[in-house]
Order: C-alpha cells, then structure tokens, then sequence
C-alpha cells in the first residue's frame, strides 16, 4: 500500500487530501511520462452534491493502488511498490484530466 496524496478536491472519494475508496486504479498502458496517466478511479464530484461522510468509508492514509502504466518503476505486476503517491488534477471534469505525478520511467 502507498502513502497517497490526492489534490483532486473536486473527486468524490476525495476527502482531505486522502481517498475514501480502499484501491484505485491508474491507467496509462502506453505511458512515457506521467501526463499520460490517469485516476480510472475518479468521479466528479457535482456542483449540488455534498461530500457526506455518512455512509462513505473513511480515508486512509495508505491505499492500494493497482497500476496499468507497464512501464512505471513503480509498478510491479500492476502493482504501485512507490512509498508515496500523489494525483494532481483539482478541477477535472473527466478521469483523463487527472494525473499520476509519481509516474517514473
């Protein structure tokens, strides 16, 4: 499990900078650097929706990330081995507007 830092406010399973959801997943197969990565795993959260934390799990600090960019250091059998994760993409409407800024190849 790694050490996540999300700064997609704006995602439903964010909740202080930590997501509610117990595994996320990256996708970018083909990708050579980390804008060609992406939070499969985000869901916006609209403009009349509150983020209740009733009913939602708590975030973690620590989550388990399964990985689709094959050629990520950090990946090990779609994996993520990295200590400490962040996602970048505040104000995204899509899950392709995020971004996996811990992407090294």
């Amino acid at each position: 499990m790694s050490k996540l830092r999300c700064g997609v406010t704006n995602c439903i399973n964010n909740q202080q900078n930590m997501c509610t959801r117990p595994l996320i997943k990256i996708d970018g197969d083909c990708a050579e650097k980390s804008c060609d990565t992406f939070c499969h795993s985000f869901n916006h959260k609209l403009c009349n929706m509150q983020n209740s934390i009733s009913g939602t799990p708590r975030a973690e600090e620590k989550t388990d990330i399964k990985c689709a960019a094959h050629q990520c250091t950090h990946n090990s059998d779609q994996r993520c081995t990295a200590e400490n994760v962040e996602i970048t993409g505040n104000g995204a409407c899509r899950c392709t507007e995020t971004e996996c800024r811990t992407f090294t190849k």
